[in-house]
């Protein structure tokens, strides 16, 4: 029988590209929550080190710009850390993009600011082992395919 690691028990990391939001994200999501952040970055360039230092349940990206080198960034985490569930927000709605993430290893993908629920509705079905995609994607046919193929 496996056991799974209580929601509310959850370890976070977060990652951005913006300090403000990363704060913001701490305080107003995490607050009141027994989830713990073990640590915020804001550079990309230690993420290996980090998830290895920190041992994190979840790593939480948040990039302002989305491209080939940020999902270059989720790949390394992904590797360095297989137990590692991450969760991708972003504002670009560009499938072949979502899709990279997706393939880097990323469990979930939400646009740009989602709100409290919508953030802990995407991790507790990242935990429950399923892709989270951020509803606003879904509704597309680009969307529903995307998710037939990670399914």
């Amino acid at each position: 029988m496996t056991t799974t690691t209580p929601f509310h028990s959850q370890t976070i990391l977060l990652v951005s590209d913006s300090a403000p939001v990363a704060q913001a994200m701490e305080q107003f999501i995490f607050n009141g929550l027994a989830m713990r952040v073990v640590a915020r970055l804001h550079t990309f360039d230690n993420i290996e080190d980090a998830v290895c230092r920190f041992v994190p349940d979840v790593m939480i990206a948040y990039f302002m710009e989305l491209g080939t080198e940020r999902i270059e960034h989720i790949r390394r985490a992904a590797e360095s850390a297989p137990h590692l569930k991450i969760l991708v927000i972003a504002s670009t709605m560009a499938i072949s993009l979502v899709q990279e993430v997706f393939s880097a290893g990323a469990q979930g993908y939400l646009l740009d600011m989602p709100s409290r629920e919508e953030l802990l509705s995407a991790l507790e079905t990242m935990r429950e082992q399923h892709i989270a995609l951020d509803v606003r994607l879904r509704a597309t046919v680009e969307g529903k395919r995307l998710l037939t193929i990670m399914i």
